[in-house]
């Protein structure tokens, strides 16, 4: 089920961070509102979506052995680096690439993904544009 629903949710994800990538840089009014950083902020996340996505689709190496439980050991605070010894040199670039884009996200517009914003449920829609009649 891991399997499968990687591959879902990484092509969607790859594809979503092109879509917004071509926005940028297609759209004048969008591009000139664009920062380098978001641009490394795009090409980061391209660059860990499409590397996750080549390993579910091409990587054929057993996750659940060996990464998932180092994962849980990052969460629970007890981490076994020796479960890492044996993994393919593209898992390891891809999680070395995620944990960098999550130490970078601080700095950059990804700053959001670390709040919870609940209160945009009952607050009242902002108005960004009038139109001006004559």
């Amino acid at each position: 089920l891991a399997h499968y629903a990687g591959r879902v949710v990484g092509s969607a994800a790859f594809c979503g961070v092109l879509v917004l990538l071509a926005r940028r840089i297609l759209i004048r009014r969008i591009r000139l509102m664009t920062t380098a950083v978001d641009f490394a902020v795009l090409g980061g996340l391209a660059f860990v979506t499409g590397v996750g996505t080549y390993d579910v689709f091409f990587g054929g190496y057993h996750v659940l052995d060996t990464i998932a439980p180092w994962v849980r050991g990052i969460l629970t605070l007890q981490p076994d680096p020796t479960l890492m010894a044996d993994v393919p040199v593209q898992y390891k670039l891809h999680i070395l690439a995620a944990f960098a884009l999550l130490a970078f996200s601080p700095f950059t517009r990804l700053v959001h993904i670390w709040s919870v914003p609940l209160f945009y449920i009952f607050r009242r829609p902002l108005v960004f544009r009038r139109k001006v009649t004559a």
